[in-house]
């Protein structure tokens, strides 16, 4: 499927929707980083054209994670949604979803460099990555699910 060519003449309301997992497991949240030089983020990324966001945030977990529907706990809670950050220059939009397993044991795979489960208290202190925007909001949402 082939964007409508208007939309490239449209240039201040474009943004880059991303799909991005509040994973939580025994009380811990996980968090990832792309490169070393990064700092922490959400595991998820960008929806694809004509893709649902649901579906987006499965296959990015997958590319991540190696984890498919199965390895949660239940469906995909929406959390919270953000706007008004950039990455690499381009505006973004942020829907996080609230997902539970009890697979604490994950590998990294492909873009991901890194990942680590860390606790509320912990939470607190994680210098995120400017992909994730302001934290302000969501921090507290994702506190009380690890309460």
């Amino acid at each position: 499927m082939q964007p409508d060519p208007r939309l490239f003449g449209i240039t201040t309301s474009l943004y880059r929707v991303a799909a991005k997992a509040v994973i939580v497991c025994d009380q811990k949240v996980l968090l990832v980083r792309d490169d070393p030089e990064d700092n922490w983020a959400f595991p998820g990324g960008g929806v694809d054209y004509g893709e649902s966001v649901v579906t987006g945030l499965y296959r990015e977990l997958s590319e991540e994670l190696l984890l498919d529907k199965e390895a949660f706990l239940h469906e995909p809670v929406l959390l919270y949604a953000s706007s008004g950050h950039t990455k690499n220059g381009i505006p973004r939009v942020n829907i996080y979803y609230h997902l539970s397993t009890n697979q604490s044991v994950l590998n990294a795979n492909g873009d991901i460099e890194e990942l680590q489960w860390v606790d509320k208290d912990q939470l607190l202190q994680v210098i995120f990555d400017g992909s994730v925007g302001d934290t302000t909001d969501i921090l507290p949402l994702i506190q009380h699910l690890l309460s």
